[in-house]
């Protein structure tokens, strides 16, 4: 059977400290997160598609040091916190299509880079391992995991959760 993504939807809820999501008054949806210097924010339109990049730069005061990672990441939180309530982002689940931005390693895959490897070369699997890991490919999808990736892989739950990194 051929998986087609085409007409899915991915849906995203906030997952401190790592991404949040909501909506502006229009019905945009934003996801935003961290790449210093930047906070960003990946804009959606109502449907889904994406829209734009935005960028805001944090002040080099603003820039958490990485020594101590859970103040860190509370700091990063509480910018991120600014930005949406500067912005008019209601906090809530978003549902996006599949987007791709290389240039900054954010997008969405349907299927972690292990089971791509699979699909994409099977004959570098012993018989026995291809069918479990087909196997395993298959619950994947039966249960509508995919991956959000921003600068590393975050495992997906179908509702939007984190499962694993």
């Amino acid at each position: 059977m051929e998986f087609d993504s085409r007409q899915r939807l991915y849906n995203i809820t906030t997952n401190t400290p790592y991404f949040y999501t909501g909506r502006l008054s229009d019905g945009t949806q934003m996801l935003i997160g961290v790449q210093p210097p930047n906070l960003v924010g990946i804009v959606f339109d109502v449907t889904g598609d994406y829209l734009e990049t935005s960028l805001k730069q944090m002040d080099q005061e603003q820039e958490p040091t990485a020594e101590d990672q859970d103040k860190a990441d509370a700091a990063f939180s509480a910018l991120i916190h600014e930005w949406q309530t500067d912005l008019g982002v209601v906090p809530g689940t978003i549902s996006v299509n599949q987007f791709c931005l290389p240039e900054r390693f954010i997008g969405i895959t349907d299927l972690p880079e292990h089971y791509q490897e699979v699909l994409d070369h099977p004959e570098n699997f012993t018989e026995e391992r291809l069918q479990m890991l087909r196997g395993d490919i298959e619950a994947w999808r039966a249960n509508g995991q995919f991956v959000l990736n921003w600068d590393e892989d975050y495992y997906m739950s179908e509702e939007g959760d984190l499962d694993s990194t």
